[in-house]
């Protein structure tokens, strides 16, 4: 059992339909789909959550591989911020933010769109 289908049973999502989300260096938000795997037409993964008693039950999971540690790098490459508790302060603050995003895909996209980041290859 990996530590996101972990928590989703220490959570006690017992029953179809209950979700919870993981925050650390990346995020994980899992949902409870039954006894029965599904393949998502969305993107999300479909994973075995738990097996109790002979009886499986599964999940789909969606990823964001580098989301809180973004945050770390904004803090430690940027010098932006002081702490990860500056964050949500200066984002209230902002009134409109010109249709500028940051996308944390330093390890490439994940659900829904899967997409690795590609190395680029040397001349040399």
């Amino acid at each position: 059992m990996g530590d996101s289908q972990a928590s989703l049973f220490a959570q006690r999502c017992y029953r179809t339909g209950a979700a919870k989300a993981t925050f650390g260096t990346g995020t994980s938000v899992l949902l409870n789909i039954g006894g029965t795997p599904r393949i998502s037409k969305r993107g999300a993964v479909t994973a075995l959550a738990w097996v109790v008693n002979g009886r499986p039950t599964y999940a789909f999971e969606g990823i964001i591989n580098f989301s809180a540690a973004t945050i770390e790098w904004v803090k430690n490459q940027l010098g932006l911020i002081q702490s990860a508790g500056e964050v949500e302060k200066i984002a209230s603050r902002i009134a409109d933010n010109g249709g500028v995003y940051l996308v944390p895909a330093f390890a490439g996209l994940s659900a829904p769109w899967w997409r690795r980041k590609r190395a680029r290859r040397s001349s040399v």
